[in-house]
C-alpha cells in the first residue's frame, strides 16, 4: 500500500522528470493555441493530454471542462490560473505534468 509520503516522493519525481518537462512544453503550447484562437480566461483550467509514438499532445480549456482533466476549478486560484494563462508559470505547468503522469490522467502512457 503506497502511502502519502510515497505519493509524494513521487510526484517530487515525477516534476522533475525529462518527461514532465516535455508534458508540460505540450501543454504550454496548447494554452498558446488556445489564446491565438480567442480563448479567455475562465479562472478555470483543464487539461486533455494523449501520448502517442512518443510524442505528448495537449489541448486544454480555461473553463471547467469535465471532458478533459480539471486541474483547476472555477475561482479556486484565480491568481495561479492568471500566471497559467499569461505563460508565466513554467514550474506551476511542470508539477502539473508531474501530476497528470503520476495519476495515469494522460491517455496512451503507461510510465
Amino acid at each position: 500500500m503506497e502511502t502519502i509520503k510515497d505519493f509524494i516522493i513521487g510526484q517530487i519525481a515525477n516534476t522533475e522528470s525529462a518527461q514532465a518537462a516535455r508534458l508540460a512544453h505540450a501543454i504550454k503550447k496548447a494554452i498558446s493555441e488556445y489564446k491565438e484562437a480567442g480563448g479567455e480566461n475562465g479562472k478555470a483550467f483543464s487539461v486533455n493530454a494523449q501520448y502517442v509514438e512518443g510524442e505528448f499532445n495537449a489541448q486544454c480549456s480555461f473553463e471547467e471542462n469535465f471532458e478533459m482533466t480539471v486541474l483547476y476549478c472555477e475561482d479556486t486560484d484565480n491568481d495561479t490560473v492568471s500566471s497559467i494563462y499569461e505563460l508565466q508559470n513554467d514550474e506551476e505547468l511542470c508539477r502539473l505534468a508531474g501530476l497528470m503522469l503520476s495519476e495515469g490522467w494522460v491517455s496512451g502512457y503507461n510510465g
